[in-house]
């Protein structure tokens, strides 16, 4: 039912969102990336900057520079 209202899965959108949240805390704070991704359930911050990469075409150091 979710991916028919959503055109997504549960999965597909909570991790959007977890990404969401880490861009704006990337934006907001100047906390390590590191702390960033293991507070939004990455193991590791290569892992993070994958799924960060994958969703924004940039790594979380570049975007919080921008």
């Amino acid at each position: 039912m979710f991916l028919h209202t959503v055109g997504e899965t549960i999965g597909q959108y909570l991790k959007g969102r977890r990404l969401s949240e880490a861009a704006d805390r990337l934006a907001t704070t100047s906390m390590p990336i590191l702390e960033i991704a293991l507070q939004f359930g990455y193991d590791s911050q290569e892992s993070f900057t994958r799924a960060f990469r994958s969703k924004y075409s940039i790594t979380p150091g570049k975007y919080r520079r921008l």
